[in-house]
């Protein structure tokens, strides 16, 4: 027996969790998918229904269901772009006022660059006295 690497083996769980993922996506698409197809094959065999039917309505809207939850699977079940998600700074820059006594206060803005490394700038802002 050869013995995996754990190169190897973290290769592997990779690509199982990749197979994984599309095995779901695919299913998921066949699910909510069919029925609108089902549906379209009744239109053309019979001529009584119509796409005017509630049931057209009902059966798109769980079609378009696949269509709005495809980014949240990729984002829950996918782990590179699980990854990437989480170095994704949903505020990137945000703005902290720390006054010291009335006179002055000094702002501090800490902005994130495109690489994920954070840069603080200070700057001080004097304020007059009435």
């Amino acid at each position: 027996m050869a013995r995996y690497s754990s190169a190897q083996k973290k290769s592997n769980q990779i690509q199982a969790n990749i197979i994984k993922t599309m095995i779901f996506v695919s299913a998921f698409f066949v699910i909510t998918w069919t029925p609108l197809d089902v549906y379209y094959l009744m239109i053309m065999i019979d001529s009584s229904l119509s796409l005017l039917d509630t049931g057209y309505y009902a059966l798109t809207s769980v079609s378009f269901f696949y269509i709005c939850t495809n980014p949240f699977i990729y984002a829950t079940k996918f782990d590179p772009v699980r990854r990437a998600l989480k170095k994704l700074n949903p505020f990137p820059c945000k703005k902290s006022f720390s006054s010291k006594n009335n006179q002055s206060s000094t702002e501090l803005n800490i902005c994130s660059s495109s690489a994920g490394t954070g840069t603080a700038q200070k700057s001080a802002t004097a304020s007059a006295p009435n």
